[in-house]
């Protein structure tokens, strides 16, 4: 059965929340690499930050995770590359691969599962980098406790 427009503009919005969901994976592990140039100094200035950041998000998903990788445990890395390797269907074969399955109602619905599915991916992975670049900012002098308001 041929899709409704709705199936398809919902298999388009899905691949955008994927594809946003994989970019914020690639910020995360470039937040990592900023911090952890300046983690092992124990300080940093603003200057030095805006260097490491724009040094990190100059890379692409695949250099910035070389430079990151040995922070992660086993698990943590093969869940992380996971995600990688899942970004990189999404980003460059998903639409040559897949497009076909837009033609269907049931194709549709596939596609909103898959993209789904990467989306879920991308977030776990990332929250494995957060925890990652926490253990970090104690180290820079930066709290992760909410501040106190005087009352």
């Amino acid at each position: 059965m041929e899709p409704a427009e709705t199936e398809i503009k919902e298999v388009f919005a899905r691949f955008g929340r994927a594809y946003y969901f994989a970019e914020v994976l690639h910020r995360g592990l470039c937040n990592l690499y900023a911090l952890s140039q300046a983690a092992p100094k124990g300080w940093a200035t603003r200057p030095m930050m805006e260097e490491h950041f724009a040094t990190a998000f100059g890379m692409t998903l695949g250099e910035v995770w070389q430079r990151v990788k040995d922070r992660f445990s086993r698990d943590e890395a093969e869940a992380v590359e996971s995600a990688i390797k899942t970004r990189n269907c999404i980003a460059h074969q998903f639409w040559y691969e897949r497009s076909h399955a837009a033609f269907t109602s049931e194709g549709c619905f596939q596609l909103v599962a898959e993209l789904d599915m990467a989306a879920e991916v991308f977030e776990r992975a990332d929250a494995i980098v957060d925890r990652c670049c926490s253990v970090l900012l104690p180290g820079l002098g930066v709290s992760l406790e909410e501040p106190s308001v005087p009352t």
